[in-house]
């Protein structure tokens, strides 16, 4: 029993084998808190292209049920903050929406935007004119 509790003599510094362990320790922390920082960068990513793709579809949305309302027909023309997005593609379809013997005219406006990498919003509203 006196043997075990003496201290060795010649023991200097760590072993190879616990410089292995606590470096494995330290990946086991370390691999996991770098894939979340990834995941995070993605997301951020994302979701800032759909922000500015519900932007978009929201000015051009607004921009056409303006002229709507104001000059009965939905025009052509674009609103000059949409013009600076490049990567952007949209498409605005409008159809008119029968309410039986109303005298009000009710159209649907539907804009659908794309970003480069394919993700689509969809906005839909409908607008009414006397």
């Amino acid at each position: 029993m006196k043997l075990l509790l003496k201290p060795l003599k010649n023991q200097k510094g760590t072993t190879l084998i616990e410089i292995l362990i606590a470096f494995t320790l330290l990946l086991l922390v370390v691999t996991p808190l770098f894939k979340a920082l990834h995941v995070g960068e993605k997301l951020e990513k994302y979701s800032e292209e759909e922000i500015k793709a519900l932007y978009i579809a929201s000015t051009i949305l607004q921009h056409k049920k303006a002229s709507i309302k104001l000059q009965g027909e939905a025009k052509d023309t674009v609103p000059e903050t949409v013009q600076q997005y490049d990567n952007f593609e949209y498409e605005v379809a409008l159809r008119p929406v029968s309410i039986g013997d109303s005298t009000w005219e009710l159209y649907e406006v539907t804009v659908r935007v794309w970003n480069e990498s394919g993700q689509e919003v969809q906005l839909v509203s409908r607008v009414s004119r006397r």
